[in-house]
């Protein structure tokens, strides 16, 4: 499939009927960072790819060459949301986390656990830094 990662995006969104802000949501990222993937604006991350292929259940070259999704983007915006302020409630931090992982849209085949697994583990990692932080 050739294409952009923006071309390839709004095709598989188009595909399953799914909307950017839904993406968004789905994924616990700002709807803004979505908007500028899809115009072609800004490159997602590895672990923002990967993220983008589980919540729409398809493989990462569906969305990326091959060697693009192993090299990543340089320019790339965060994999993750901003830290919140300490004016935020922890609750909607662990919200955003639950969010993640429900984006992972796990599905149990050995091709599905092999996608997962890494972004799982970035989410784990993420749980442990807000667990740290809150003294839970």
């Amino acid at each position: 499939m050739a294409g952009t990662f923006a071309e390839r995006l709004n095709t598989e969104l188009k595909e399953r009927k799914r909307s950017g802000r839904w993406l968004a949501e789905t994924m616990g990222i700002n709807k803004m960072t979505v908007v500028r993937w899809r115009q072609g604006l800004h490159e997602p991350r590895q672990a923002n790819i990967r993220a983008v292929a589980a919540a729409l259940g398809v493989a990462v070259s569906a969305l990326v060459d091959e060697a693009e999704a192993e090299a990543g983007s340089p320019e790339a915006t965060p994999a993750a949301p901003p830290p919140p302020s300490s004016a935020e409630p922890k609750e909607e931090e662990a919200a955003v986390l639950v969010k993640r992982i429900a984006a992972l849209n796990f599905q149990p085949t050995l091709h599905s656990l092999q996608q997962v697994v890494p972004d799982l583990m970035q989410v784990l990692t993420d749980a442990q830094e807000y667990a740290r932080r809150h003294g839970e």
